[in-house]
């Protein structure tokens, strides 16, 4: 049936490499499903990291931002000391 159809094709058996295709691509979706689930499960984070991890991070994250403006905030000051703006000489 094929051969009048198609022409190119001699039987269903002969194109084991599209079953092969579709049987791989069905295995890869169901490893990606399985992956997601398990990802689901543990209630991770999306860093991937504990919930004590992310609490450290955070913590120097915040220092590490405030030693920045605190040091911004200083410059600012000495900037406007040395040459004010904002003001009409």
């Amino acid at each position: 049936m094929l051969d009048q159809e198609l022409g190119t094709c001699r039987s269903v058996t002969s194109t084991p490499s599209y079953v092969t295709a579709l049987s791989q691509r069905a295995i890869s979706s169901k490893a990606y499903l399985e992956e997601i689930q398990m990802v689901d499960e543990t209630k991770g984070s999306l860093s991937g990291l504990s919930e004590d991890e992310a609490m450290e991070f955070h913590g120097v994250f915040m220092t590490s931002m405030m030693g920045f403006l605190a040091v911004a905030a200083v410059a600012h000051v000495l900037a406007w000391m040395w040459r004010p703006w904002g003001v009409a000489w």
